[in-house]
C-alpha cells in the first residue's frame, strides 16, 4: 500500500488522506454512537429496575394496608359478637327474673286466695289476722 501511495501525486494523496480522515472520524462517530446506545440502554434498564422495584414497594404497602384493615375489620367482628352475646346473656337473664317474678306473683297471689278461702271458710276475718300478725311482731321487737 505504501508503493501505491508512493505512486499517487500529491492531490490525489491529498484527497486519499482526507477521505482515510473523514473514514477514520466516521468510525470513531459510529463507535461513539454505540457507546451511547449502550448507555441509554443501561440507563433504561436501571429505569425499568427502579420501576419495578417501586412498584413491588407499592404493592406490599397495599398488601400490608389490606391485611391490616381485614384484622382491624376481624377484630371489630369479635367484639361485635361479643356485645351481641352480653345482650343475650342480659335479656336472657332480664326474662328469667321477669318469670320468676310473676311465677312469685301467681303463688302469692293463689296463697292470699287461699288464705281468703279458709278465712271465709273458719269465719275469721282477715284484717283480724293481719292486726294479730302486726301486734305479734311489735311485741318481738
Amino acid at each position: 500500500m505504501d508503493n501505491d501511495l508512493d505512486d499517487m501525486d500529491p492531490a490525489e494523496l491529498a484527497e486519499y488522506k482526507k477521505k482515510m480522515k473523514k473514514k477514520e472520524e466516521q468510525e470513531a462517530e459510529m463507535e461513539k454512537l454505540l457507546e451511547d446506545i449502550k448507555e441509554r440502554e443501561a440507563e433504561r434498564r436501571r429505569e425499568e429496575e427502579r420501576d419495578q422495584q417501586l412498584k413491588e414497594a407499592r404493592q406490599q404497602r397495599i398488601k400490608d394496608r389490606e391485611a391490616r384493615e381485614q384484622k382491624r375489620a376481624e377484630q371489630e367482628m369479635i367484639r361485635l359478637k361479643k356485645k351481641e352475646e352480653e345482650w343475650a346473656r342480659k335479656l336472657e337473664f332480664e326474662e328469667a327474673r321477669k318469670r320468676e317474678h310473676k311465677e312469685k306473683l301467681k303463688q302469692l297471689q293463689a296463697m292470699q286466695q287461699e288464705k281468703q278461702r279458709s278465712a271465709v271458710s273458719t269465719g275469721v276475718n282477715p284484717l283480724d289476722i293481719v292486726k294479730v300478725r302486726g301486734q305479734l311482731q311489735l311485741s318481738t321487737i
